[in-house]
């Protein structure tokens, strides 16, 4: 009996080493599955749209409208460049004006970053040079967008929101300022290109 007894505690004793080797042997081994995943976002840049247009709810193509000594100014649907702006002075203290939208037809908020107004370039045309010289300090331009005004010394920007499915006003102005030199003959006012750069991000 005792013989087995004996017997017994050394199969306890092996059947524990056993489970606690089982146990070591089983802690001992991981198996890690690890799932990594990516993925492109690249959106169509023909969705981000801002154009010119005669309305400010809606994007339509039309007239600009004109004051002063304004001409000229007709554009297409979806325009993003106008041309053929004109105006016909005779005299200092007098101004030409060109009223006309930014609409924003395109799926994201576009944001106002940049205003650039170009160079003005005054050639005689039969006036004497040196008074043109003088006569071109008195041209000046300027362009309003959604309520603020840029001129050529304007420094840095105010960058606004123009949302999704809406307008701005746009105005531009060229004035002969009272007072400036008189010519004594016809001379060409040349003005660089306008340009207001619309992004997708502030």
């Amino acid at each position: 009996m005792e013989k087995e007894r004996k017997h017994n505690k050394i199969i306890l004793i092996i059947l524990l080493i056993l489970i606690l080797g089982l146990s070591i042997g089983f802690a001992a081994f991981t198996s890690k599955l690890k799932i990594q995943s990516t993925a492109t976002v690249s959106p169509d840049a023909n969705s981000f749209k801002v154009a010119f247009s005669s309305k400010p709810n809606v994007l339509e193509e039309g007239n600009i409208v004109l004051g002063g000594k304004a001409t000229g100014g007709v554009f297409e649907k979806n325009a993003t460049t106008l041309s053929s702006l004109n105006a016909n002075f005779t005299a200092p203290g007098q101004t030409a004006t060109w009223k006309f939208y930014a609409y924003n037809s395109g799926e994201y908020d576009a944001f106002l970053n940049t205003v650039i107004l170009g160079a003005i370039v005054c050639t005689p045309d039969g006036a004497d040079p040196a008074k043109v010289i003088e006569a071109a300090k008195g041209i000046n331009i300027k362009i309003s967008v959604g309520g603020q005004t840029y001129t050529s010394t304007t420094e840095g920007i105010n960058s606004h929101i123009l949302e999704k499915g809406k307008g701005e006003e746009i105005i531009v102005t060229l004035s002969y300022a009272d007072g400036s030199a008189i010519v004594d003959g016809k001379f060409n006012v040349n003005i660089g290109d306008i340009i207001l750069e619309y992004n997708s991000a502030d």
